[in-house]
Order: structure tokens, then sequence, then C-alpha cells
């Protein structure tokens, strides 16, 4: 019902973002173990999550067709933000 609303650009824009979201979630759950995963996972599913992120933002958010200032804002946010809890993985180890 919610993707026949969408528009006839977005509506093949949103099924193949939400397949490949979905697709990042089931690869990370499947890649995290019960006990303490190693730090190649952990930056496996932080690398998948940092794709989630982007896709959510150009899609949803539709930051896409947003001014270019807004692009560059949500663009710098998502990098400082994933670097800082990489290198926070990496000092931890």
């Amino acid at each position: 019902m919610i993707i026949s609303t969408l528009t006839t650009r977005m509506r093949g824009v949103a099924l193949p973002t939400w397949l490949i979201l979905a697709g990042c979630t089931v690869l990370s759950w499947s890649e995290s173990p019960a006990g303490r995963p190693s730090t190649l996972v952990i930056l496996i599913v932080l690398s998948l999550t940092a794709i989630k992120v982007a896709l959510i933002i150009a899609s949803y958010m539709e930051i896409s067709r947003a001014p270019r200032w807004l692009q560059t804002l949500c663009a710098a946010w998502g990098i400082v933000v994933f670097g800082i809890l990489t290198y926070t993985l990496c000092a931890a180890f």
C-alpha cells in the first residue's frame, strides 16, 4: 500500500533500496556470532550499517533532491560518525 502511493519515479527506487537494506540487515545478523566477535566481523557490520544509513538518507529522507549544502552536511555527518566509531573500535583492540 505504501509503495502504491509513491510517484512513478520513486516506485522504481523504493523496492531495490528496501531489498538492499533488508539484505544488509540479514548479512549483519548472520555475521555476528554469539560470543565476542572479531574485529573484522565488527568492521563488516559497521560498513553495512554505513551503507544502510547512506541509503536511508538518500532515498527515504530524499536528501538526494535537497540543496547541495544539505547533501554535503549529511554526508559529512555520516563520515564523522562512522569515522569516530571505526577509530574507537580500532583503538580498543
